[in-house]
């Protein structure tokens, strides 16, 4: 166990923290049943009201950034995205039939036939919207990466940029004709993520990003400091530009694929890749959990429990200052969901883990011969 986290780029993970961190951030501010809005302090306003509330999606981006980075390094059969598919798929069971049958034992109104399809077709039901999209993601993998490989290094970069253009600034646009559905959107996103990072991955190299850090730094915290003035500019009556503004700013709260979003994901990012590397145990430890962090918090029991009893606004208040009290509420939640799935990975490891993906691999082989025949 200690050299599975020893060799992980600890700064790269340290990002999975942080984007988690953030996007616990993101739910105790949407999904509180109580949080009206900050108006008497400026600095409540601005952390809590602008940027937790809407730096979710930036915070899904860099987590799926640092996903595609390790994945885009290597070749990708449909094997290899079946597989983990597969496993993720037992992650999400796991969590989902336990949960459901707390929440039945909790109240037989939680006992119903849309409950019952989110605990055990996950994956089908979007009862984690991101574990369904990134698992579609992962399905067309295999395809969307060999038909980047096969671009020229000028071919690629002009489809990142037609592909941020239209998808990341465009589609936001007030009245555009490429708006559409959010699920199919964030698909979307997560495809011109994908495009992006593969560009950076294959063609440009690290020691070229590192050069050109200061022009991603400048663009991302430029898109950062966009986010209070747009905010404020939404809230004005001004034609045109109060439109414009709202839009971005729903773009920023909708879109991990939105051009400012990017910006600032990328920023990240690129600090992180371009640091001298370091490997840290306890970081890498904490970092293997963020996804469990996220399958328990956003489950819909759970996050209604978090956020509507325990840590509601009115409710978890203290010294008087609602940024202490998100700040600690946001970090309890983190910590104690982060322990909750180091005993899942224990539980895993002395079960089923013993041989990741064997039952997969027979089912898979078994079809593969079939079809030869």
């Amino acid at each position: 166990m200690v050299d599975r986290y020893s060799k992980r780029n600890s700064n790269i993970e340290t990002l999975r923290i942080v984007a988690m961190w953030l996007i616990v951030a993101h739910h105790y501010i949407v999904h509180n049943v109580d949080f009206a809005g900050m108006d008497n302090n400026f600095w409540d306003w601005l952390i809590l009201d602008v940027y937790f509330r809407n730096i979710g999606r930036i915070a899904v981006g860099l987590f799926l950034i640092v996903s595609i980075w390790y994945l885009c390094a290597k070749n990708q059969s449909l094997f290899d995205s079946c597989r983990r598919i597969w496993l993720l798929e037992r992650e999400l069971l796991a969590y989902g039939i336990v949960i459901f049958i707390l929440s039945v034992l909790v109240s037989q109104d939680n006992l119903t036939l849309q409950s019952i399809a989110n605990a055990f077709l996950p994956l089908y039901t979007g009862n984690w919207w991101f574990a369904s999209c990134y698992a579609l993601l992962l399905l067309l993998i295999p395809f969307i990466f060999t038909g980047l490989q096969a671009l020229s290094k000028k071919q690629h970069l002009q489809l990142v940029f037609i592909s941020i253009i239209l998808f990341g600034l465009i589609r936001f646009i007030p009245h555009s004709a490429l708006s559409g559905s959010v699920g199919m959107s964030l698909f979307v996103d997560f495809v011109l993520i994908s495009i992006v990072v593969t560009y950076m991955r294959w063609h440009v190299g690290s020691e070229t990003i590192k050069e050109k850090k200061v022009f991603f730094l400048f663009f991302g915290i430029g898109a950062f400091a966009s986010m209070p003035v747009l905010s404020y500019l939404s809230l004005l009556n001004i034609r045109f530009v109060s439109s414009l503004a709202s839009s971005f700013m729903n773009a920023f709260y909708t879109s991990p694929g939105f051009v400012l979003s990017l910006a600032v994901e990328f920023a990240f990012f690129v600090v992180a890749v371009t640091a001298p590397k370091r490997n840290c145990f306890f970081v890498n430890f904490v970092a293997a959990t963020t996804f469990g962090i996220y399958l328990i918090s956003d489950q819909i029991f759970v996050r209604n429990y978090l956020w509507q009893r325990i840590f509601s606004y009115s409710e978890f208040e203290l010294l008087n200052s609602p940024l202490l009290s998100a700040i600690v509420a946001i970090s309890i939640v983190f910590i104690v969901c982060s322990i909750l799935d180091q005993i899942r990975i224990i539980l895993f490891r002395l079960t089923i883990d013993r041989h990741p993906g064997r039952l997969f691999e027979r089912i898979y082989s078994k079809i593969i011969v079939r079809q030869s025949v």
